[in-house]
């Protein structure tokens, strides 16, 4: 998938993208003020992922298969 992008040279970040079917997501109203701590909260019910021990648990499956000892 190929597309062209647009960004705020000040900020540094994509304000649109254009991808090769025409398709445009624009981002508007870029406001440049401070965000509410509760903004990072993490929601009840939820929890951190830790991608460490996603892959400690997936090398104790049958599904892990190691790499050549050259590596």
């Amino acid at each position: 998938m190929s597309f062209v992008g647009w960004v705020d040279r000040e900020r540094r970040v994509p304000v649109q993208i254009k991808t090769a079917d025409g398709t445009a997501i624009t981002a508007d109203h870029i406001r440049d003020e401070p965000q509410a701590a509760q903004s990072f909260d993490i929601p009840a019910g939820m929890r951190k992922f830790d991608p460490q021990a996603l892959i400690r648990r997936i090398k104790q499956s049958d599904v892990w298969v190691a790499p050549p000892a050259s590596e």
